[in-house]
C-alpha cells in the first residue's frame, strides 16, 4: 500500500508541473531583455531591430536590447548563463563566439553545455579580401601563391582565436598550404592594412566599407566561406568550389539559460520564425550581407556541436590563446 509520504510528493509534483504549465501558457507578462555581444549601430543591432515590431506583435511584448559588448562576447554569454531561465533574458549568439572560451585562458562558461539553443536567425559570407595584386585575382590564384611562396603569404585577423583566424588555418590546413598571421585588434585595422598593401589578404566579414573597396577597384573579393554563392556577392565564388565540404559561415541566433522550459523556448524560436518569414525583412537583409536562415532549437543546437567538433581540436592543436 502506497505511504502517505510518497502521496504527498506526488500530488506536489502535480502541482509543480501545473504551474509550470499555467506559467508557460501565459509568457510572456512582461518586457524580454535580449543582451547583445554588439555596440548599438552595428550591421547586427540593424538586423534584430528589423525584427522588432513582428516580434512584439507575436509575443504580446516588447524585446529591450541591452548591449554589453566586449571580451569577445563572453560578457554577454555569462550574462545569459546567470541569468533566471524564465525565458525573459535571451542572448544573442554569433558564431565567433563559440570557440571562444577554448582560446580565452580566463573564461568560465561552456557555451554549448551553459545556454539553451533557441533559434538561428541568419547567415552570410566570410570574404576572402585580398589586395590587388594580379596573382592574387581568384582563390586558385592566392592558393598557388602559397604554394610557390611557402610562409611569405601573410594574412589579418582581428585577433588569435577571431573567426577570420580560424577560418583562415581552416582553409590553409584543407588546402595543404601555409600563411603568415598578422593579427590586429580590429577589422577595421585589419582592413586598413590590407589597402595600404601591408598584408596580401583577409577572410572576414561581409563589410560595407570593403565592398565599396571592391567596387573601386583597391580590393579583389575571391570567395565565400558559404557551401552556395552568396547572394549578398553575386559573383564571387564559394571556397568550397576548390575545397570540397568547405561550408562555414558567419550565423546568429539566440540563445537563453539553460534550464528555460522547452515550451517557452519553443514559442520563441517561432516568433522569430514567423518575423524572419516577411520578404521585406530578406530583402533588407541582403544589405548588411545576411539571408534569413531560421533553424530551431535542435537545429541551432547541431550547428553549435558541429562547429566545436571542427575549433576545438585544430584549436587544441595550433596551440591557439588570447589572453
Amino acid at each position: 500500500m502506497m505511504k502517505h509520504g510518497t502521496l504527498a510528493k506526488m500530488f506536489a509534483g502535480t502541482l509543480l508541473c501545473a504551474a509550470a504549465h499555467a506559467a508557460c501558457a501565459a509568457y510572456p507578462e512582461r518586457p524580454i531583455r535580449l543582451v547583445m555581444p554588439v555596440a548599438p549601430s552595428g550591421a547586427l543591432d540593424a538586423t534584430i531591430r528589423l525584427l522588432e515590431s513582428s516580434l512584439r506583435k507575436t509575443l504580446g511584448q516588447p524585446v529591450i536590447v541591452d548591449y554589453k559588448p566586449g571580451a569577445a562576447g563572453m560578457i554577454t554569454a555569462q550574462t545569459v548563463q546567470n541569468a533566471p531561465a524564465d525565458g525573459y533574458t535571451l542572448g544573442l549568439l554569433i558564431s565567433s563566439m563559440v570557440p571562444t572560451p577554448l582560446v580565452q585562458k580566463s573564461s568560465r562558461i561552456d557555451l554549448v553545455k551553459d545556454l539553451a539553443p533557441v533559434c538561428r536567425v541568419a547567415i552570410g559570407p566570410m570574404v576572402i579580401f585580398t589586395r590587388p595584386d594580379p596573382e592574387l585575382r581568384t582563390l586558385e590564384g592566392l592558393l598557388a601563391a602559397a604554394r610557390k611562396y611557402p610562409d611569405r603569404l601573410t594574412y589579418a585577423s582581428n585577433g588569435v582565436g577571431s573567426q577570420g583566424h580560424l577560418l583562415t588555418e581552416r582553409l590553409a590546413q584543407q588546402a595543404g598550404v601555409k600563411f603568415t598571421h598578422v593579427p590586429y585588434k580590429t577589422n577595421a585595422q585589419s582592413l586598413s592594412a590590407l589597402l595600404a598593401g601591408d598584408i596580401h589578404f583577409t577572410f572576414t566579414s561581409f563589410s560595407e566599407p570593403a565592398i565599396q573597396a571592391v567596387a573601386a577597384g583597391k580590393l579583389h573579393a575571391i570567395a565565400v566561406s558559404t557551401q552556395d554563392p552568396s547572394p549578398a556577392l553575386p559573383g564571387v565564388p564559394p571556397v568550397a568550389s576548390l575545397i570540397p565540404g568547405f561550408d562555414l559561415p558567419v550565423w546568429y541566433g539566440i540563445v537563453a539559460p539553460r534550464g528555460t522550459p522547452a515550451a517557452i523556448v519553443s514559442r520563441l524560436s517561432d516568433a522569430f520564425r514567423t518575423a524572419l518569414a516577411d520578404p521585406e525583412i530578406g530583402r533588407r537583409y541582403l544589405a548588411y550581407g545576411y539571408v534569413p536562415a531560421h533553424a530551431d532549437p535542435a537545429g541551432l543546437g547541431l550547428i553549435m556541436d558541429q562547429e566545436m567538433s571542427i575549433w576545438a581540436p585544430m584549436i587544441k592543436a595550433g596551440g591557439f590563446a588570447a589572453e
